[in-house]
Formats: structure tokens, C-alpha cells, sequence
């Protein structure tokens, strides 16, 4: 309720938990917020100016699974107010392919969502 953000859709892995916001934001904002949620991505938004989502399972240095893919949990609904702000128009046609997600009024941006196979390891 605080920051404004508009619906919320929650993932769930075997190691995390993640969630899904629509709106967007000021990259400044964007920072704020996740630093106020605790969200392990504050360091990755911070050195790489944007959001990571992961989609598939999670590996070992030697290639054993170590977590599932996240799984949709549930949507948590936003007040109305709220989502008569601006949404991500490529996100929202992106993710309308996995979930049910509402119309909302007011979307913006043109292009695509895509998706990038990328390897992350610990330091």
C-alpha cells in the first residue's frame, strides 16, 4: 500500500520466493522499493539498472538441480487506485501467456519481453 504498486503475482521455487509487479517506476523509486522489500535482486538492479526473474530450474557447480522452476502461487490484488497507474505493456502481453492476468487501463510501451539463458554462479 505504501509504494503503490498494482497487483502482485507470486511465484514459488523449492529456495524463493518471488513476485511480479506490473507498474512502472522511476528507476530511483524502483530502488527504493527493493531495498524495502529485502529482494536478493537489490544488488543486481542496482549494478545492472534492471530486474531478474529467474524461469527454470537452478543448478550446482556440478550440474545437479538444486530447485525447481518458480511456480505461480497467486495474485494478490491491488486497491483499484492503484492500478490506474501505468503498467508495462510488453510485460503484461509477455506474462497473459502463462497466467490470467487483468485488463488494465492504462499500459505503455512498445516492443517484447524476452527470455535469456544465463548462467550464474557464486562467488
Amino acid at each position: 500500500e505504501e509504494y503503490g504498486l498494482s497487483d502482485i503475482h507470486l511465484y514459488r521455487s523449492d529456495t524463493e520466493i518471488a513476485a511480479i509487479c506490473l507498474r512502472t517506476f522511476p528507476l530511483r523509486r524502483l530502488e527504493k522499493i527493493i531495498k524495502a522489500s529485502g529482494s536478493a535482486n537489490y544488488g543486481s538492479l542496482l549494478k545492472y539498472k534492471q530486474l531478474f526473474f529467474r524461469v527454470g530450474e537452478k543448478h550446482t557447480g556440478a550440474g545437479q538441480v538444486s530447485a525447481g522452476p518458480p511456480v505461480f502461487e497467486k495474485t494478490i490484488r491491488a486497491p483499484e487506485k492503484n492500478n490506474a497507474h501505468f503498467i508495462s505493456r510488453p510485460h503484461h502481453t509477455f506474462l497473459s501467456g502463462f497466467i490470467h492476468l487483468a485488463d488494465y487501463p492504462r499500459m505503455h510501451g512498445e516492443g517484447g519481453v524476452f527470455l535469456t539463458h544465463t548462467i550464474i554462479e557464486d562467488e
